[in-house]
C-alpha cells in the first residue's frame, strides 16, 4: 500500500513522510470519494486524449490499488470538504513528482486540485495542500487505471499536464509496441491510429501502422512534404498533416457562394472526378482541425464520381478553408491507396440564380507511392 488516509494520530505522533490534505473547504466542495493520479516526470510533451491531441507536459502514472478510495462522512453526516493523507518515505514514493486529486461525490466528479514536485523523504515531515477547484477541463479516460489530463491557468500560463500509462500513452489498453498511434485513444477527435512512413528505395511518403517503430509499409499516400525535414519536426501524424496543408497549395479545391446570416452554402453537395481518376471506395483520411465550426464531411462513390456532402448540425457560419484528405482505391486493386487534398471555402456572398453556384478547380495532382 502506497499511502494511508490519517483519521487520526496518537498523541502528538508524527510520522516521516508527505502529508497531502485534500481541501475543499475554499470552494465549499464536498465529496465522499477520492481518486489520486501519481506521476514521475518524463520529457515527452505529446498528449493523445479523447478530444484531441495537445502539446503539455507528460507524466507517468504510478499506480497502486488504494490511489482510490472513499472518504468517510463528517460526524453530523454531511459529506467531507477536507481530508488528509500520508505518504510514507518510500523508494516507490520518493520518485513521485505530480499529484492531481480528483473529488467525487455520489459518482460524480465535483473537485479537482494538483501539487507539482513535491518531495517525500525520510526523516523529514511534509506537508503539502491540494485546494479543490470546482471539476472543469479535466478529462479522464482509458482502461483501468484510467489516465488524466487537465489544462487550466497555472504560474506559467494556461497549460495542459497529464499522467498517463508509462507504456500505453492514449490509454486505450494497447501497449506502444502494439498501437499504431499510442497518441490516439479509440474514438479520439482529430487524431488517426497511423504513422508516417517514409524512405526506401521508391522514397515513398504514406500512411501506415508504425507499431511503435520508425518504419512501416504505407497504406495510405500522400503528398511529398508530409516526409520534409520540416513537417518530420512536427511529430505525430495529425501534426505532420497539418504542416504538409500549409506547404500544398496546388490541390483540388471548391469554392461555394453563400448567402444569410450566419453565411451559410448555397450548395452542399459536390459531384466531380479527382484528376480524372475513378473515385472507387472514397475514404476521408484526415479532416484539418484548425478551422472553426462543426461542419462535417460525408464522401461516397457515384457513377464512378466522388460525391461529398457538407452538413452543419448547428446552421454555423461557413468561414474559412475545409480541408480534407481522401484515398481512393489504387487503379490496379492492390497496394497503397492514392490520395488527393480537397479544399472547400466561401466564395461570394449570394446565391446565383443564373450562375455556378460553385466553382472547382483541379490544380496539383494525385500522390501515388509504391
Amino acid at each position: 500500500m502506497r499511502w494511508w488516509l490519517v483519521l487520526a494520530l496518537a498523541g502528538c505522533e508524527t510520522r516521516y513522510g508527505a502529508y497531502l490534505n485534500i481541501d475543499g473547504d475554499g470552494n465549499q466542495i464536498r465529496y465522499d470519494h477520492v481518486q489520486l493520479y501519481f506521476g514521475t516526470k518524463t520529457s515527452r510533451t505529446d498528449i493523445g486524449k479523447p478530444s484531441g491531441p495537445v502539446v503539455g507536459t507528460v507524466f507517468d502514472r504510478q499506480f497502486d490499488p488504494s490511489d482510490q478510495f472513499d472518504v468517510p462522512p463528517n460526524s453530523d453526516g454531511s459529506k467531507a470538504t477536507e481530508s488528509s493523507y500520508w505518504l510514507p518515505p518510500t523508494p516507490e514514493n520518493e520518485g513521485l513528482a505530480y499529484v492531481v486529486a480528483v473529488a467525487s461525490k455520489d459518482q460524480t466528479p465535483v473537485g479537482i486540485g494538483e501539487i507539482l514536485d513535491f518531495s517525500v523523504e525520510d526523516g523529514v515531515v511534509y506537508k503539502y495542500d491540494i485546494e479543490l477547484s470546482p471539476y472543469t477541463l479535466a478529462e479522464e479516460w482509458g482502461t483501468d487505471p484510467s489516465c488524466i489530463a487537465w489544462a487550466h491557468e497555472r504560474e506559467a500560463g494556461f497549460s495542459t499536464i497529464a499522467v498517463v500509462h508509462p507504456d500505453d500513452e492514449d490509454c486505450d489498453g494497447r501497449i506502444a509496441t502494439a498501437d499504431c498511434n499510442d497518441l490516439c485513444p479509440t474514438g479520439a477527435a482529430g487524431c488517426m491510429n497511423r504513422g508516417v512512413c517514409s524512405g526506401g528505395a521508391n522514397n515513398t511518403c504514406g500512411l501506415g501502422c508504425t507499431m511503435g517503430s520508425a518504419s512501416c509499409t504505407p497504406e495510405v499516400c500522400t503528398p511529398t512534404a508530409t516526409c520534409s525535414a520540416l513537417c518530420a519536426a512536427a511529430g505525430i501524424a495529425d501534426k505532420r498533416l497539418e504542416c504538409m496543408l500549409d506547404r500544398t497549395p496546388d490541390h483540388l479545391e471548391i469554392t461555394v457562394d453563400t448567402t444569410g446570416t450566419p453565411a451559410l452554402p448555397c450548395q452542399d453537395q459536390f459531384l466531380f472526378a479527382p484528376y480524372a481518376a475513378p473515385c472507387k471506395n472514397p475514404i476521408i483520411e484526415w479532416v484539418d482541425p484548425r478551422v472553426l465550426g462543426d461542419y462535417k464531411f460525408a464522401i461516397s462513390e457515384s457513377s464512378g464520381k466522388c460525391a461529398v456532402h457538407l452538413s452543419t448540425a448547428t446552421n454555423a457560419a461557413f468561414v474559412g478553408a475545409h480541408h480534407i484528405l481522401v484515398s481512393i482505391d489504387p487503379p490496379n486493386g492492390a497496394g497503397p491507396r492514392p490520395s488527393f487534398i480537397l479544399g472547400v471555402s466561401p466564395r461570394a456572398p449570394t446565391c446565383s440564380s443564373t450562375a455556378e453556384l460553385f466553382t472547382f478547380q483541379p490544380n496539383g495532382s494525385l500522390a501515388v507511392c509504391q
